[in-house]
């Protein structure tokens, strides 16, 4: 009987330790994480977040595709529209520019793209997209959760193309 009390005691004093584990692990994170990512002033989540209302119309002609540093990289459907987008550039730049407050965006390029966007809900998504495919990036479980947990679809799916790009071009 003693032997048993005394391995019920080191079992809940390893899970008491476990516990402040993860207390300490959330703790620390939710610190931790605001600061690296300072999303409430980062204007390349406002632009992800509101491409559509700043672009209006013209966003079923074309995507965002990167962002780096003061270029934007974006996608066009048809070649016809490139063309005409690019005579565009001043504008689109102006447009954009006045709705972040300030003058972020320098440069536009453009690059012709497939219409279709890969749905992420999907069990791999990565094998609709043949440039993506041949890197063969997958995203681990907890790119997939954190993008899952964003309601809104385009922003989802923004994001999704996003870190893509990002991660292909290393």
């Amino acid at each position: 009987m003693v032997s048993f009390n005394k391995y019920l005691f080191f079992l809940l004093l390893i899970f008491y330790y476990l516990y402040l584990g993860i207390l300490f692990m959330f703790y620390a994170i939710n610190q931790i994480l605001p600061n690296m990512l300072n999303i409430d002033s980062d204007w390349r989540i406002n632009l992800l977040k509101n491409w559509v209302p700043f672009i209006g119309q013209l966003s079923s002609h074309m995507r965002l595709e990167k962002i780096s540093d003061n270029t934007l990289i974006i996608g066009v459907y048809e070649p016809q529209w490139m063309q005409e987008l690019f005579m565009l550039s001043k504008f689109i730049i102006d447009k954009i520019n006045s709705n972040l407050g300030h003058k972020y965006i320098e440069n536009l390029k453009f690059k012709l793209v497939e219409r279709n966007i890969p749905n992420i809900k999907d069990s791999n998504p990565i094998q609709k997209d043949s440039k993506i495919n041949a890197r063969e990036y997958k995203l681990n479980l907890n790119q997939k959760n954190a993008l899952n947990e964003i309601k809104d679809d385009q922003l989802r799916e923004s994001l999704y193309t996003f870190l893509i790009n990002c991660t292909s071009n290393r």
